[in-house]
């Protein structure tokens, strides 16, 4: 049986005139051929259960995440528009570049602290400013602290990276959804990607399955059309991005290729011999990490992370170690 593509909606498409005020023809009227997605989106963020939208889109560098996401919060936002104000043209009101923080850490951590009820917000390559690898430090704590109870301004977040294990645990573990590029065709206008609901099984160690998205009809959505997103939108994206990834290039070369110092739970003087038993700990338990969530036992994973010995993952136990940089359930 075949099975249905989302498609975008007549109104949102390039090659299709946009409906004017007054004709009679609305988003919400459209729904045979409605930006499944987006609409989905925008009903549960509009909803009375205060609810949100965490969505982690990946994908390898050059196959269109950016755009995608970009075009899927302008959709969003104008289906929320048309939700609240009974006016797609009001979209304004939810997204725009003050949403959109791209690579840039102190961007993401002003944006999140900052959600406005019902808006769109894009965290393009943000792997970057909220890297795995720097997990146990204070400003990814803070950014996570914060994600996980702004759930209340009923927002819809994207966050885009070439690979999910780029990102921290936290918001990973929290987003709702997860989406991969699947094949781009920029001659054609548009790129496919692949959407799933994202499920914890918290009675298998905190396990995490994402099937397909599903359809009201019960149908598998297996691939997802995403149009390019709107010129006059790509084009302040693009001086943007541009921007902010010299600035970045600029500032990290300034720093230097030093390795950084552990994150230590105690000012002062620290025992040579501790000082090692954390950096070690902050080099291979973002590895440990990444193995449990392709499935592996605690066993496997302590093995494949570099840890190898469960004399050593216990004595970090004891320690306090595994506690500081989070891991309080495995």
């Amino acid at each position: 049986m075949a099975v249905p593509m989302a498609r975008l909606p007549l109104s949102m498409a390039s090659n299709s005139p946009i409906p004017q005020k007054g004709n009679g023809m609305s988003y919400a009227a459209m729904r045979g051929t409605c930006d499944y997605l987006a609409e989905r989106f925008a009903h549960t963020i509009t909803g009375p259960y205060k609810q949100d939208i965490s969505m982690l889109l990946q994908g390898p560098k050059g196959s269109g995440k950016s755009y995608a996401s970009l075009r899927i919060a302008y959709n969003t936002a104008r289906c929320v528009a048309e939700i609240l104000d009974d006016d797609w043209h009001k979209w304004t009101n939810y997204f725009g570049m003050n949403n959109v923080a791209i690579i840039d850490p102190d961007r993401a951590f002003e944006i999140i602290g900052e959600a406005k009820a019902h808006n769109v917000y894009l965290f393009d390559d943000i792997g970057v400013g909220w890297n795995s690898r720097s997990f146990a430090s204070k400003d990814n704590r803070d950014k996570n602290d914060i994600f996980q109870i702004n759930r209340v301004a009923q927002t819809v977040q994207i966050l885009s990276m070439p690979n999910q294990f780029l990102l921290d645990k936290v918001p990973r573990m929290l987003c709702n959804y997860m989406a991969e590029m699947d094949r781009s065709e920029y001659s054609r206008g548009f790129s496919l990607m692949k959407v799933f609901k994202t499920k914890t099984l918290f009675r298998l160690n905190n396990q995490r399955i994402t099937p397909h998205l599903v359809a009201e009809d019960g149908a598998k959505i297996t691939k997802y059309v995403v149009h390019r997103p709107p010129k006059f939108l790509a084009k302040q994206y693009d001086k943007i991005r541009n921007d902010v990834t010299r600035r970045i290039i600029s500032e990290r070369a300034q720093q230097g290729e030093e390795e950084r110092e552990p994150n230590l739970p105690q000012k002062g003087p620290v025992h040579p011999k501790t000082k090692k038993m954390y950096a070690e700990a902050q080099k291979l338990l973002p590895i440990y990490e990444q193995c449990r969530l392709r499935g592996q036992s605690h066993k496997e994973a302590v093995k494949e992370s570099g840890i190898k010995s469960p004399s050593k993952w216990n004595y970090w136990r004891d320690q306090g170690v595994l506690e500081w940089y989070g891991l309080t359930c495995y």
